[in-house]
């Protein structure tokens, strides 16, 4: 099964939203943009997840939880120009 990983940073609560909503969104760029498929299933840190959406961006202010992001996550996402954001929920 093909693994998924986090920033450090985001590690903790990115666990805590899978164990109390099931649900995470995470954003991919660099080596990670277009590798990841809808259906698809991955494992990350016990959890076995599976991927219910992409969407690719260009734009960083089409982002659809920008509000979410701070200018770190911002100014790095911006460095590639195009983007990925990913749906992914706990399955079996």
């Amino acid at each position: 099964m093909k693994k998924i990983t986090f920033p450090q940073i985001e590690k903790n609560d990115v666990k805590k939203r899978l164990k109390e909503s099931g649900k995470v969104v995470t954003t991919r760029v660099s080596k990670d943009f277009g590798r990841f498929k809808v259906g698809e299933r991955l494992e990350y840190a016990g959890f076995f997840l599976k991927i219910v959406k992409t969407q690719k961006f260009d734009d960083i202010e089409a982002h659809p939880f920008l509000d979410e992001l701070d200018e770190r996550m911002k100014r790095e996402i911006k460095r590639f120009g195009e983007f990925e954001v990913l749906w992914l929920e706990v399955c079996e």
